[in-house]
């Protein structure tokens, strides 16, 4: 459908949102998946640009691939990640994925009530609300890429039916 690899900036932003946009309602999908699917993407986005590690130069090593297949969409992103964060990340993706919808939702209220937010301005909203839009759980997997970072890969499968 569409990939994209290195900086994200809004331009590249609204071009990816409208391509999958316009591909999703072209394919005939219920108004509900496109829905679903652009949500997805546009969180996974957010975070990319807000978490994304930057080079020493400001660059980001950013990649977005959204595919399909017959029965999903599939919202494919990567970029570095301090290995010092690795653990509490996999630890809060794999506690959202083992939570059912009910507790998904009480878990995002708790959170957006409780007003923490990181020093990148994240409070774990975003992740949530890809596995509640989504219905699925996210797929994480780490490549170490040196002692300081490892390349983080979140897959979210969204389906057609």
């Amino acid at each position: 459908m569409i990939s994209h690899t290195g900086d994200l900036s809004e331009n590249d932003l609204q071009a990816i949102l409208k391509v999958v946009e316009k591909n999703a309602k072209a394919n005939g999908d219920r108004s509900t998946v496109v829905k679903r699917l652009f949500s997805v993407l546009v969180e996974s986005l957010q975070n990319l640009r807000a978490h994304g590690a930057r080079g020493e130069h400001g660059g980001m090593a950013t990649c977005v691939v959204v595919g399909m297949d017959p029965d999903f969409y599939y919202v494919n992103t990567g970029d570095p990640i301090e290995n010092s964060l690795v653990k509490k990340l996999k630890g809060h993706v794999e506690h959202i994925n083992s939570l059912s919808r009910e507790d998904l939702r009480k878990l995002y209220m708790e959170v957006l009530s409780d007003g923490t937010r990181s020093a990148k301005g994240g409070a774990g909203l975003g992740l949530i609300t890809i596995v509640l839009r989504s219905q699925n759980p996210i797929e994480l997997n780490l490549e170490p890429i040196d002692a300081k970072f490892s390349y983080l890969k979140l897959r979210t499968c969204i389906a057609r039916k």
